[in-house]
């Protein structure tokens, strides 16, 4: 069976959004391995290369590694054929830091008291549904009385 990036590589050969996308994964695998877990995705927009980082935290880090990564980029480009086109002027990042929901409280059960105080008249003559009226008005007084 065929694997699915094999199936887009041949349905999206010269397409250079793919590309890129292509170097940009290649790109992500040169990079130690401490970066990639922060890096979320990488996009280019005009001559900009962007990083989309984890946390802010790592903002700074990268800031610092920039010169690195500028140097496997130009690798990549003399290297890799899917780089050959690229052309990247800046490089910046930024942080899409989402902090985790708060877990949930459960809400508590809503209990409410009984109202009525099981007082109403009977009017049937049917022996049977006289007992089970009565039964009904002797568990509403019980409730009424909680």
């Amino acid at each position: 069976m065929k694997q699915p990036s094999h199936i887009f590589s041949h349905i999206f050969s010269n397409i250079q959004k793919f590309r890129e996308q292509k170097c940009f994964q290649k790109l992500l695998s040169l990079l130690p391995p401490s970066m990639q877990k922060r890096i979320l995705y990488i996009y280019k927009k005009g001559e900009t290369l962007y990083f989309v980082l984890a946390h802010p935290g790592f903002l700074m880090e990268f800031n610092y590694n920039k010169k690195h990564i500028n140097e496997v980029l130009n690798l990549l480009s003399k290297r890799f054929k899917a780089c050959e086109d690229i052309k990247i002027s800046h490089i910046k990042a930024y942080h899409k830091y989402i902090p985790p929901p708060p877990p949930k409280k459960p809400k508590p059960i809503q209990r409410y008291k009984e109202r009525a105080l099981g007082e109403f008249e009977i009017a049937t003559k049917n022996e049977e549904l006289q007992k089970i009226f009565e039964q009904i008005r002797q568990r509403i007084r019980d409730n009424a009385q909680k």
